[in-house]
């Protein structure tokens, strides 16, 4: 519960009665300071603020209300949030005030770390624009979409979403929008305005969030200027062009084939593209110069029946082997000569050797993954922070509401139970931000790595989490030779703490936890083990856990942030996490891959 100062004071602000907890507030025995010495106790630079409120409140006959910093003896400093009603004398004329003081020092903690969030959201590479409906207008909008339209955040807000976009491109824009309104999410290729008037490409994934009654509450977009990408492509295209007009001037590989399909002749360039000389060819079977692969002999045999029929066959790509066994991708035309008889007499054939373009458009599909990957992670990274941070904003928001008319009925009960409400969800909120900058720090910071023996790292976390091994009784068995691994240490101790205190936090009941840690070294890395016996996770939740918010059993306390801190911290030490449990109260095991060396430094001692 949280604690609540009580105090009566006249209407010269002279106390005649203060309670004990607003004395621990201030740091001063039971029982003072009455008279006017409460004074002393607030912050100077709030102190003329608190006596001018006084005043207006008494001239006014109205309750009073302020925020404040009381200084406590020992020179702490306390947010007090303080209200107080008006005391009627037996003439209905204000003799005095009853009031209560509130420790709000969290709330006002909260407020301070909201624009480290607004930080977060300002400091991606990505463009994120969120725009109201029906109206179309942005409300809102990061540094990285501003900055790539020339424009500052402030100018953008309230401009119609379209104005971003080339006029040739805005029926695209329109279109997409529609679509994605029926199908939730589109992705979609445009010209985007900048405001000198400039164009550039973009690839747009528009998201539409809807209530649920299905109406459509606003409309999200990730913006990525594609401007490097499309010069790449051009640069491939170019290269492309360049590659076969060279190619059209100069000779290419040629083959003949008989009607048996065995090489009669071959020219010097095969013999290049194939790492052999032509007179090597000669007397091959057409199907022994291709690869074992998909696109290798089993596409050839069906080229080989078809112009075995006289078909002809134009720009087939199929992949060749090289007499060094690498594969080679050809474009193959191939013309069939036919006698007066519809007979084939030879078979003419051409190969291009396309390997650099096939390379490239494998790079490009990469690419194109990797970024819709990226851009999908990020939407739900901003969905998933938007909507779990509002939660506890709505409770407060709610509470607040409820409290004001718990004063105006003067329950203290009930306003205590207000107090408390709120209290919790800014410490929830708080908490949230908190792991939501370390693991923006796990995953982002640059930091120093050294070899270290894992006992040691194990033995840190176990002291941070001691209090709870002490509260459960839990039993912690750690293998008695451990590995070194090669890591950054706080953020190490980071992972085993958060293993260690979810294996007692999802412990079954009233049961004494038992917690097994193992570790050995497999080539070169450490393969390490923490093994609870607890409730065990369902196999439907175990591809869920690592999510950011992900929160496998609501009745347990947490932020949903831990595993997802676990798994930036271990990704960015080159390693890898997974989880295994057979289900309910079977416990759980994760499995983590750890570097057990740098690769540019000779190997550590194995064991320590």
């Amino acid at each position: 519960m949280i604690p609540v100062g009580i105090y009566e004071a006249d209407v010269t602000g002279t106390v005649t009665y203060l309670n004990k907890n607003w004395c621990d507030f201030a740091g001063i025995p039971p029982g003072g300071p009455l008279g006017l010495g409460w004074l002393n106790a607030i912050h100077p630079d709030d102190r003329q603020a608190v006596l001018s409120e006084w005043s207006e409140s008494v001239n006014h006959s109205r309750q009073f209300q302020a925020e404040y910093r009381l200084i406590s003896a020992a020179g702490r400093i306390t947010w007090l949030l303080d209200q107080a009603e008006p005391r009627l004398n037996s003439a209905d004329t204000i003799d005095g005030y009853i009031g209560t003081v509130t420790d709000i020092s969290n709330l006002k903690e909260t407020a301070r770390q909201i624009p480290k969030l607004a930080h977060i959201f300002d400091s991606l590479d990505l463009g994120i624009a969120i725009g109201e409906l029906p109206s179309e207008r942005l409300e809102s909008a990061n540094l990285a979409l501003a900055g790539m339209h020339g424009y500052e955040v402030d100018e953008l807000i309230g401009r119609s979403i379209f104005q971003l976009y080339a006029p040739e491109d805005i029926e695209l824009a329109q279109q997409a929008g529609q679509i994605a309104t029926e199908q939730g999410t589109h992705v979609f290729e445009a010209r985007r305005l900048r405001k000198n008037g400039s164009v550039f490409p973009a690839l747009i994934r528009i998201s539409v969030v809807k209530d649920e009654a299905g109406e459509s509450l606003y409309r999200s977009a990730i913006v990525q200027d594609i401007t490097a990408q499309k010069e790449t492509e051009s640069m491939i295209v170019e290269s492309e062009r360049k590659f076969r007009a060279l190619f059209d001037k100069a000779p290419i590989a040629h083959f003949a084939a008989d009607k048996n399909g065995r090489l009669i002749n071959a020219n010097q360039k095969a013999g290049q593209l194939l790492g052999t000389t032509p007179d090597k060819l000669i007397g091959r079977t057409v199907l022994s110069l291709y690869a074992d692969a998909p696109d290798g002999k089993p596409k050839a045999e069906q080229l080989v029946k078809r112009w075995k029929q006289g078909e002809q066959i134009e720009n087939e790509e199929l992949i060749m082997e090289h007499c060094d066994g690498h594969q080679i991708w050809i474009s193959l035309t191939a013309t069939p000569v036919l006698s007066d008889e519809k007979e084939i007499i030879v078979t003419q054939a051409s190969a291009i050797d396309i390997t650099a373009r096939k390379q490239a458009e494998i790079e490009k599909l990469k690419l194109i993954e990797k970024l819709e990957l990226k851009n999908a992670e990020m939407e739900r990274f901003t969905y998933t922070v938007s909507h779990d941070l509002k939660s506890p904003l709505i409770t407060i928001n709610g509470f607040l509401g409820m409290l004001e008319r718990d004063l105006e009925d003067k329950d203290p009960e009930k306003i205590r139970e207000d107090v408390n409400y709120i209290k919790t969800a800014a410490d929830n909120m708080y908490l949230q931000l908190q792991q939501l900058l370390d693991l923006s720090e796990a995953v982002n910071k640059i930091v120093q790595y050294e070899a270290v023996p894992l006992r040691a790292l194990i033995q840190a976390a176990l002291d941070k989490v001691r209090g709870q091994i002490t509260e459960s009784g839990a039993i912690v068995n750690i293998q008695p030779r451990l590995p070194v691994i090669y890591c950054e240490v706080d953020r190490m101790i980071e992972v085993f703490q958060n293993l260690i205190d979810n294996a007692i936090k999802f412990r079954r009941g009233s049961e004494v936890p038992h917690i097994d840690i193992k570790a050995r070294k497999i080539g070169p890395n450490v393969l390490c083990t923490v093994t609870d016996d607890g409730i065990g996770i369902d196999d439907r939740y175990q591809d869920k856990i690592f999510d950011l918010f992900e929160r496998v059993d609501q009745r347990i306390s947490g932020t949903g942030i831990g595993l997802a801190l676990v798994m930036g911290i271990i990704e960015k030490h080159q390693g890898s996490i997974s989880v295994e449990s057979e289900g309910a109260d079977m416990g759980t095991t994760f499995r983590l891959s750890i570097p057990a060396n740098n690769n540019h430094e000779a190997a550590v001692s194995e064991l320590q």
